[in-house]
């Protein structure tokens, strides 16, 4: 055998040592639930709201051994729904948020629209109305969404601990969706959307590659081959909510960054009614604990003064009560169920609810002025 031949030889020994456990290891996580993410449709001037590809199923999965896994679809209409929604026609309680209320670390039937939906009369609807990291300058988009495709008569949303700067375009910008920017001549902030043209990576077709980045979460192979999906950049302390600003930070960076977060607030305030079309009377937030807080009481002297959440929450609860909205803190309705029962809201691999946080807020929601004027409202259906 010539030296060319044995060079060829044992180059395709090697190559084939190296690519049948990778082939293998492909193979067989495709029979596993591995956290696929989701497609996204286009953002446009004729499709101006980020939601996902309508008709898809996908699983949604964390860690390398899979302790949550859900089996999540997307309806016609492209938000997370095991039903098709129906534009225009009964009465609408609509819940809109990020992923607390996208939804996927629970069963569709365990999610707060879907026990909402339940509990309402035949002769009306709820609907959820949940993307990842949509933030309070999303929400505006979203509302107005809903408002002009669907017969919407109460909105219900959700404020998480990510939702206050990350609603200005210098503090985080993610393709596809709506961000407040200071107009330099009038300083007042104003509404734009940022475009997203859909498309899917070839690598994004490897469960292999998937695993590793999503589920193990494997940054340094991401980043070999560019950015990863949105859904495998989750970290659990930033699904709490614990915006704690670093110390690093100077005061009066800090100080800034508070001050611009509490004017997105009040612009988001000032707007949702017109948005929505609705009155403020029928208009329900949620605002969700420092739920690390409720668990460590260790924590709570040292951390609820850092914690750029606590500060902003506490500004929103004051101003929507202020404009006239209905507000729940779920911070004393979460402390009082977990003193009692000591079951906590949250996965122990995910800082989103789990089934429990669910059912309370959904609970709590259904004890309040808005959903009861929904439920009494009165509407000959076609």
């Amino acid at each position: 055998m010539t030296e060319k031949r044995k060079f060829i030889f044992t180059f395709l020994a090697v190559g084939i040592g190296f690519a049948l456990p990778l082939l293998l290891a492909e193979l067989s996580l495709r029979l596993l639930p591995v956290n696929a993410g989701f497609d996204m449709a286009s953002v446009n001037e004729k499709s101006p709201v980020l939601r996902f590809m309508p008709n898809q199923t996908a699983w949604f999965s964390r860690g390398w051994n899979f302790p949550i896994k859900t089996r999540v679809h997307f309806n016609n209409e492209g938000w997370r729904s095991d039903f098709d929604y129906e534009k225009n026609k009964k009465p609408l309680l609509a819940v809109i948020g990020d992923s607390f209320i996208e939804a996927s670390q629970v069963k569709w039937e365990e999610s707060i629209p879907a026990l909402l939906h339940g509990k309402a009369p035949s002769e009306k609807v709820v609907y959820g109305f949940g993307v990842s990291y949509a933030p309070l300058s999303q929400y505006l988009a979203m509302a107005k969404h809903v408002k002009e495709n669907y017969n919407l008569s109460a909105l219900v949303v959700s404020v998480v601990g990510n939702d206050f700067d990350e609603s200005l375009i210098q503090y985080k910008q993610i393709e596809g969706l709506h961000y407040f920017n200071k107009n330099e001549k009038t300083s007042s902030l104003e509404l734009i959307r940022t475009d997203f043209y859909s498309k899917r990576k070839l690598h994004h077709y490897s469960h292999l590659y998937l695993y590793l980045s999503s589920n193990c979460e494997f940054y340094g192979f991401g980043a070999i081959q560019g950015k990863i999906a949105n859904l495998a950049k989750i970290r659990k302390n930033e699904s709490f909510g614990h915006k704690v600003l670093a110390s690093s930070q100077s005061s009066e960076l800090k100080r800034d960054r508070i001050e611009e977060s509490q004017k997105a607030v009040d612009r988001f305030l000032e707007l949702l009614p017109d948005y929505a079309g609705l009155e403020k009377n029928k208009i329900l937030f949620t605002v969700d604990a420092e739920r690390l807080d409720i668990y460590e009481t260790s924590n709570r002297e040292q951390s609820v003064e850092k914690s750029f959440f606590a500060i902003m929450r506490k500004y929103f609860i004051k101003i929507a009560k202020e404009k006239g909205c209905e507000v729940i803190d779920l911070e004393p309705i979460f402390k009082q169920q977990y003193l009692k029962n000591s079951q906590k809201f949250e996965f122990d691999c995910d800082g989103h609810w789990n089934q429990t946080g669910h059912r309370t807020v959904a609970d709590e929601i259904v004890r309040t002025r808005v959903w009861t004027d929904f439920i009494r409202l009165k509407h000959d259906v076609p």
